[in-house]
């Protein structure tokens, strides 16, 4: 747990059946999405004041920063990740979630947003190294651990992201 979000764990079961409705979130926005819907709630301590996803640095937008701010020149996370080496989307996109949702698909919806992680993940390490926040080498280093953690994963997509990363 954090000063602003003290529970550090939840013991629950969620499922379709146990409740009404449920919500996708696309990760890079999950952030911003609770943000919004507790700004007028107000903090327990200064450091978990009202604040803009800009202003720390616990939180980095990585598709605002590649776009300078500006909303129409965010580039497609697919072309950035195929750019840098990385597989990119391996067979949906985030225009067929909610069909795919909707159809029982839950499983290829999982597996979607898992890459889709990963994929932003190999983003944000060569964006760091542009940075000068990670030499080459130590890039190398965390996408080999994040190739070991893959290799051992069990999962389909996980063998096709494999096969598919330069």
């Amino acid at each position: 747990g954090t000063d602003c979000y003290p529970r550090k764990e939840i013991d629950t079961y969620i499922s379709l059946k146990t409740i009404n409705q449920a919500y996708l979130y696309n990760p890079r926005n999950a952030y911003q999405n609770y943000a919004a819907a507790t700004r007028f709630i107000k903090r327990r301590t200064p450091q978990c004041n009202d604040h803009t996803p800009h202003d720390h640095a616990r939180h980095l937008d990585l598709m605002d920063l590649l776009a300078m701010y500006q909303p129409r020149a965010a580039p497609p996370l697919d072309q950035l990740a195929k750019l840098m080496g990385a597989p990119g989307k391996l067979g949906m996109d985030g225009s067929a979630v909610w069909q795919a949702w909707q159809d029982g698909r839950i499983d290829e919806v999982r597996d979607y947003c898992e890459t889709d992680v990963v994929n932003t993940y190999l983003v944000y390490l060569r964006f760091a190294q542009m940075q000068g926040r990670y030499s080459v080498e130590a890039r190398a280093k965390e996408e080999d651990i994040v190739r070991q953690h893959l290799a051992a994963a069990d999962g389909a997509h996980w063998r096709q992201f494999l096969a598919a990363w330069q």
